[in-house]
């Protein structure tokens, strides 16, 4: 395992635990957010089939490819839904970790759920490092969302500095203008592209949970919801997190580990850090998106017709 890399970026202000927030034990938060993810989303009025005229098989979970997922629900009969309670269309948009080491299972069965269109949201760095193997007959588009060589993080002292770090980094979705401006590249690429698409980052949770939030925000459905999806990185990519928790542990102590730890996982404290800055800074998401991001009304009525009945 190479040595972490911890450099302080100069975009960055002095990292700080938030008041009040004391990060919970490794396996407290786990299993807290696993219930956050699940219980109440399978009780949510939001996530029940009212019915189709299309029927599209539950997506594989693909081993190689853990956070592999459709943006629309897993099954039919918890497709999400919108504020209107329309159903959204399963089978069109997908969103994953990197595609770096997948089997040739799982590039079957992306080919055959007919993913054509890649895009991929890292830095060159991480490209680099671990480049994409994509099913049969895709095609890739790399748009670098940080716009940066690579992603660095700055010096970590405690699992406080982690969190800290994430908030900050969640924020410049918002703040950033040209994360905004890639942000907007990505959406409006996928309105314009035919076929079925996929894009991803590195552990599909960050980067590319954003860009889902957004997405989900523009045909509408409810930011409760959202917020479930977002949290699903730590039911599909759970052998990864611990994986990744043990390597680390086992080359540095189990007190790096912990201190890395946040950096591996979705929590909720980061998604809100970037609404709370879409509120201050745009008022709604509807805002963001339309004076933030730029995307004009024909390309948010494209996006809503690829994923609405």
């Amino acid at each position: 395992m190479s040595k972490l890399r911890f450099v302080r970026s100069s975009s960055h202000p002095p990292l700080s635990a938030p008041e009040g927030r004391v990060p919970l034990p490794r396996r407290e938060f786990l299993k807290r957010s696993l219930q956050i993810a699940v219980l109440p989303a399978l009780a949510s009025p939001w996530l029940i089939s009212c019915g189709s005229d299309s029927t599209v098989a539950p997506t594989p979970r693909l081993e190689s490819v853990n956070n592999f997922r459709d943006v629309a629900g897993a099954d039919d009969s918890t497709a999400y839904r919108t504020m209107a309670g329309l159903k959204l269309r399963r089978g069109v948009i997908y969103r994953s970790c990197a595609l770096s080491a997948p089997s040739a299972a799982d590039l079957a069965t992306m080919e055959a759920l007919g993913v054509r269109t890649i895009f991929d949201l890292r830095t060159p760095g991480e490209i680099k490092a671990n480049p994409d193997l994509p099913p049969a007959g895709a095609s890739e588009t790399n748009v670098n969302l940080n716009g940066t060589p690579n992603v660095v993080h700055p010096p970590l002292a405690t699992a406080g500095d982690a969190i800290a770090y994430m908030e900050i980094s969640y924020a410049d979705f918002v703040t950033d203008s040209g994360v905004r401006g890639r942000i907007a590249e990505v959406l409006h690429s996928l309105a314009q592209t035919p076929g079925c698409h996929l894009y991803h980052c590195s552990g599909g949770k960050d980067r590319t949970g954003w860009i889902t939030n957004t997405l989900l925000n523009i045909v509408g459905v409810p930011q409760d919801v959202i917020n479930q999806d977002y949290l699903l990185t730590n039911v599909y990519a759970q052998s990864t997190i611990e994986g990744t928790y043990q390597q680390t542990a086992a080359a540095y102590g189990s007190g790096a580990a912990d201190i890395t730890y946040p950096l591996l996982v979705a929590d909720q404290r980061y998604l809100d850090a970037a609404l709370d800055e879409v509120t201050v800074k745009y008022g709604t998401m509807a805002s963001y998106v339309s004076d933030g991001l730029g995307l004009d009304a024909a390309t948010r009525v494209r996006l809503s017709a690829m994923l609405l009945f």
